[in-house]
């Protein structure tokens, strides 16, 4: 199972010592460069830097081609990486950061097209 994760996610479970929920749930975890500068940036405490800087599951990968796509580094980044190695899983806790993963949704192998049909791709209201 490819598991792409954004920042967020991955540092609130490391500064409750809760990180190894993830290799539990999901196992490996790929990020791109920019989700792990932001996760080790100067500020990070001690105690989370050495838990993140430890987990030999997560892989980190250069950053896809970037896009604007109205959000933080870390979450376009996150977003386009798992678009872009067709991952199974997205760990993203924001909710403009899952609404618009929702529209870019790749769709039904059966479909050519990229344009969202199925009903769960349609929810796109970004004010909410």
């Amino acid at each position: 199972m490819i598991v792409v994760a954004d920042t967020s996610p991955l540092l609130h479970l490391a500064r409750i010592h809760k990180l190894d929920l993830v290799p539990a749930v999901v196992g490996r975890v790929t990020i791109p460069r920019t989700v792990w500068n932001e996760l080790i940036q100067t500020g990070t405490r001690a105690d989370v830097l050495e838990a993140i800087q430890s987990a030999d599951w997560i892989d980190v990968v250069d950053d896809p081609v970037a896009q604007d796509l109205g959000l933080d580094p870390g979450e376009t980044a996150a977003i386009l990486l798992a678009e872009k190695v067709r991952a199974e899983a997205l760990l993203i806790d924001e909710r403009r950061g899952r609404l618009v993963k929702l529209t870019w949704a790749a769709p039904p192998a059966h479909q050519t097209t990229r344009r969202p049909t199925h009903a769960r791709y349609r929810r796109r209201n970004f004010d909410a």
